[in-house]
């Protein structure tokens, strides 16, 4: 990059800096920076481009502008975001398949708001650009001020705005990053990376900051009853698919259910329809709780003697099912059943029970008047999050069907793309709310990840979890050292050689280290964990883990006097190589010398 630097580029930068006040070049290197550390940037080659043109500071990414200083007069910064900012001076969308919006800002707060959005736009154009086409206009000055902090303090020295890191700036810029990045989650993604880095357990946080709990100084009792917590009150769940998972279990399906000893078959919603339905009634977790309550009340009760809007007696009691058994009439005979699922249709404006409004509208008041819950007010960011763990197990296509369109961020409903569609068996109109938030965790390491469906893959974004050595020093019972042996470095190292030999995706996470105190344990986890997975991603060839471990756990197995039997079909040099070929085994525990893998 330096050889390319010329000085009519130099020059440029200098000049194009002189345009504008101190701090507003501040504020352009700061935000740039933050854009930097977002992205992989030994994945940027021919993406980027650094420009001076028109006397501006841009930052380009393919064919799109991303963050500008200029001299508009709609806004004096410019910057990239993939939903519309209602805090811009100017918004207008990008032309282009990919949907992305083009902002204008007069002043640097209003940029710092919107931060992390800025840089997850960047994001999305890195990993979408193959090449930019604007190469003609790059300034290699500009690019080597933005990756070099003292040439950067020189050449702005030069342009006579004494430049000087502004530690106030950086930490209002760090402060507005987290902020957003704790409010704002893509609405689908996946956690990925090998074993035991951590995937499921960074959901439970993960899936609280959606929610809006903020989980900072928590420690991880205090987290996991929390989320225990929610889980109860139905705003998270927590499923995980398998071969067997299926359309039926997960969207809606006709399945047998007994009442009153009868055996009938009724469609039934799955885990995902009624988390749909739940996240769009109005106090939604507050309806489950009084619900919840109802319920317990009428275990300990026979029946409850409810009255409709225009004064009807009717009754209620528990079935077997968990649901309401309708009794109506002098005798208060059974005469149906009122479902949770039903209730939350009637709160919904679904009045397809033509002659049971009043019943439902019943029950409802109920719930108002004895458990404070209320159909009027909305709780404003009532999120709702579903996890599914080792997503990739199941026949994900199959699973998901019309969710592969309807999950898009500008297909949920309410949005100006909204799409419904009219479900197979039900017949119902179906769509997503967008208060719903779907996070997934994938291993890599399981070959299974291969038949995920590519439509589903590009409406999530991916999140990798790679394992993190210094967590086993950081957070680990041993402190990372155990008899001398430096744990961090033995992972690290253990993790350098599978990529040699494999991939990333095969290397062994951090998890399988923290809970190791001692010798004996170490001892533990490699006999029960470490070697069994080594085995399983070389399919028994000890050699290769010999290459790994090392002379203190593989031996060669000597076979004495080996022989086949008599046979005198095969070719008899091939059965030569083969007695020779060479057999290894993992030797004892005890004779395992830890500090030999280094």
């Amino acid at each position: 990059m330096q050889n390319s630097i010329n000085q009519e580029q130099e020059n440029e930068l200098i000049n194009n800096s002189k345009r504008y006040l101190k701090e507003d070049v501040e504020a352009f290197f700061y935000v740039l920076d933050e854009i930097l550390k977002t992205i992989d940037l030994s994945d940027t080659e021919g993406k980027i481009i650094y420009s001076c043109k028109r006397n501006n500071l841009i930052f380009m990414v393919g064919q799109r502008y991303c963050w500008v200083l200029s001299g508009d007069k709609q806004g004096k910064f410019a910057a990239i975001s993939s939903e519309k900012l209602s805090n811009s001076n100017f918004s207008a969308q990008f032309d282009g398949s990919v949907k992305a919006y083009w902002n204008r800002f007069t002043n640097t707060t209003e940029v710092l708001k919107n931060i992390g959005e800025i840089c997850r736009a960047v994001e999305i154009e890195i990993n979408r650009t193959k090449k930019s086409s604007f190469k003609k206009f790059h300034n290699f000055s500009l690019e080597k001020a933005a990756l070099d902090l003292n040439y950067r303090q020189k050449i702005l020295q030069f342009a006579g705005t004494n430049y000087e890191p502004n530690k106030e700036l950086s930490k209002s810029i760090v402060s507005q990053n987290s902020m957003k990045n704790k409010l704002k989650h893509p609405l689908n993604q996946i956690l990925f990376g090998p074993p035991g880095t951590g995937k499921t357990y960074n959901t439970i946080n993960t899936a609280l900051e959606i929610i809006g709990v903020d989980i900072e100084g928590m420690g991880r009792e205090e987290i996991k009853e929390l989320y225990d917590q929610k889980i109860k009150e139905g705003q998270i769940i927590f499923t995980t698919f398998h071969q067997s998972m299926s359309y039926e279990d997960f969207i809606e399906g006709i399945k047998p259910e007994t009442i009153d000893d009868k055996v009938i078959y009724n469609v039934k919603n799955g885990i995902f329809k009624n988390l749909c339905q739940i996240a769009i009634t109005p106090n939604q977790v507050d309806f489950n709780k009084g619900y919840d309550l109802l319920k317990i009340r009428l275990s300990e009760m026979e029946m409850i003697t409810l009255k409709t809007p225009t004064g009807k007696d009717f009754s209620i009691s528990l079935n077997s099912n968990g649901n309401l058994s309708l009794h109506t009439g002098i005798h208060k005979g059974n005469t149906g059943t009122l479902t949770r699922e039903n209730l939350i249709k009637q709160l919904n404006g679904e009045y397809k029970f033509s002659g049971w409004e009043g019943y439902f509208k019943g029950v409802i008041q109920y719930l108002e008047d004895e458990f404070n819950y209320s159909t009027t007010t909305n709780l404003p960011n009532q999120n709702f999050v579903l996890i599914i763990d080792e997503i990739n197990r199941g026949n994900v296509s199959q699973i998901f069907g019309e969710l592969i369109t309807l999950i898009e961020e500008d297909k949920r409903l309410g949005k100006a793309e909204a799409i419904e569609v009219t479900l197979p068996y039900s017949k119902e109109t179906f769509g997503v709310p967008p208060n719903l938030y779907i996070l997934g965790t994938m291993n890599t390491a399981d070959r299974s990840i291969e038949s995920l469906d590519t439509a589903l893959r590009r409406r999530f974004s991916f999140r990798e979890m790679a394992p993190m050595p210094e967590l086993i020093f950081e957070k680990g019972q041993s402190n990372g050292d155990i008899d001398g042996i430096d744990l961090v470095e033995l992972l690290t190292v253990m993790n350098e050689r599978i990529e040699k030999l494999l991939d990333k995706d095969h290397k062994i996470g951090h998890s399988y280290f923290l809970k190791v105190a001692n010798i004996e344990d170490l001892r533990q986890a490699f006999k029960d964990k470490i070697i069994p997975l080594l085995e399983e991603y070389f399919f028994g060839d000890f050699g290769k883990i010999g290459l790994i471990l090392g002379d203190s756990f593989i031996m060669k197995n000597e076979t004495g006097d080996f022989r086949f039997a008599n046979f005198t079909g095969y070719d008899s040099l091939v059965e030569q190589d083969l007695k020779e070929k060479m057999i290894y085994k993992v030797k004892e525990s005890s004779e395992w010398d830890f500090s030999s893998i280094l």
